[in-house]
């Protein structure tokens, strides 16, 4: 009696102890998610997809962590990566029609045309008021019509482009200024992981190729973005946009 009382002791302690385990593990994972979904509500989506990242590793059939995460991908433009993720979270149940457009969307900028024509139909068929879905699909189905055609331009990489954003070009004189998130400082915006944008100068001559790149003079420039310049046909003024700061955080 003695020995079995003994026992039910030990096997009442193992399973209490096993119980604590699986839910010590179950908070775990959940604090992972918490934190994932926090960081991508902040916009902080390089820092997201890590979360994510560890948040699939707990729970793989997740589907709400594998879309996030096929998402940060798209929204940093690792369209790459956000193929292969989307591409595992149009498999699981209860997506949302959302997911079936973006994964629609990342096929067509990985050139898979044909394959994105099923998701887009799919996606259209649920919500048929998106207008930009029959577009989008007739634009799948005429791409081959579309290469063919001799086109009026001719889009190459320039010297000054850097691995970061640059875009946003205009004419000032015999200059070319345009915004850029190439390296400058330590200070990183929390959405693409790179610099905030700041508007640099290049000369232009009338040849393809721009001359040395340097920072756009005067104060200018700020710690928080700056971006798509135009000028007046005199260049003396200069219209732009700009983050502003509010409680000291720029919105």
């Amino acid at each position: 009696m003695v020995r079995y009382d003994f026992l039910y002791s030990q096997m009442r302690i193992f399973i209490f102890a096993m119980l604590l385990l699986a839910a010590m593990g179950a908070f775990s994972q959940s604090k992972n998610l918490q934190k994932a979904d926090q960081l991508f509500d902040g916009n902080s989506y390089p820092a997201a997809i890590d979360a994510y990242l560890k948040a699939v590793d707990d729970e793989p059939t997740n589907a709400h962590a594998v879309t996030r995460l096929a998402d940060c991908y798209r929204l940093t433009d690792d369209f790459r990566n956000a193929l292969r993720w989307y591409a595992k979270a149009v498999k699981m149940k209860a997506i949302e029609p959302e997911t079936w457009f973006h994964y629609g969307e990342v096929l067509m900028i990985n050139r898979k045309y044909k394959e994105a024509i099923p998701w887009l139909e799919k996606y259209q068929a649920k919500v048929p008021q998106d207008d930009r879905v029959a577009e989008m699909i007739a634009s799948c189905q005429n791409q081959e019509a579309f290469a063919a055609a001799k086109s009026l331009f001719i889009v190459r990489r320039l010297n000054i482009n850097s691995e970061a954003s640059d875009f946003g070009p205009a004419f000032l004189g015999k200059s070319v200024v345009f915004a850029s998130s190439r390296k400058r400082s330590l200070v990183k915006y929390n959405r693409t992981g790179e610099s905030f944008l700041d508007f640099y100068v290049a000369p232009y001559n009338g040849k393809p190729e721009l001359g040395e790149v340097s920072l756009f003079r005067g104060a200018l420039n700020t710690p928080v973005h700056e971006a798509n310049a135009c000028f007046t046909a005199d260049g003396k003024e200069m219209y732009f946009t700009r983050n502003h700061l509010k409680k000291g955080q720029a919105a």
